[in-house]
């Protein structure tokens, strides 16, 4: 009898979840401001025409994806490396524009949970450059639904009396539970 209980609290354990569910978002910049450097000085400048995104957490749908077995590879080890420093979970982030469809189209992003005195528990997604297909690290507070987004560009390593090719901006914008 007594290995009955410790089966039965190790399957409520092993079935525990955290405070706050992952879920889909959509995401749409309401603000994109930063500095124009593409044209041979620096200004500042409000971006027209930011990108509205997805971000829907990892889960069997992946297994559909098709494309080159390079991005799904390559998706893969992605994958693997924020599932090692994420909390909760594993999202992957696309821009609208893309097609859902192809491993190409997402990146990574590592959910994890935020607990703090005196406010519940929340989810903090954050989508790290190298794995974010938008050129930008992003981070959305999904208590809040708001996210930020930040390029760097490229002037800082433009040589002198050479044009970068990359601006430096920041967005900031909404998500909103999003379910096709």
């Amino acid at each position: 009898m007594r290995w009955l209980s410790i089966l039965f609290v190790t399957l409520l354990l092993s079935g525990q979840t955290h405070a706050v569910e992952q879920k889909p978002w959509k995401c749409i910049t309401q603000e994109s401001v930063g500095a124009k450097t593409t044209d041979g000085e620096i200004r500042s400048i409000s971006f027209k025409d930011r990108t509205e995104f997805r971000i829907k957490p990892l889960g069997a749908w992946v297994d559909d994806l098709t494309g080159s077995d390079l991005f799904k590879t390559i998706l893969q080890s992605q994958i693997a490396d924020s599932t090692e420093n994420a909390q909760v979970g594993v999202s992957l982030i696309r821009k609208v524009s893309q097609d859902p469809r192809i491993y190409s189209s997402w990146g990574v992003c590592s959910v994890n949970e935020m607990v703090a005195t005196g406010v519940p528990a929340y989810n903090l997604i954050f989508c790290d450059k190298a794995y974010f297909n938008l050129g930008a690290e992003l981070r959305l507070d999904a208590s809040t639904g708001r996210f930020t987004s930040a390029a760097f560009g490229d002037w800082h390593n433009t040589a002198k009396g050479d044009t970068p090719t990359t601006d430096s901006w920041f967005d900031f914008g909404t998500c909103t539970p999003y379910y096709d």
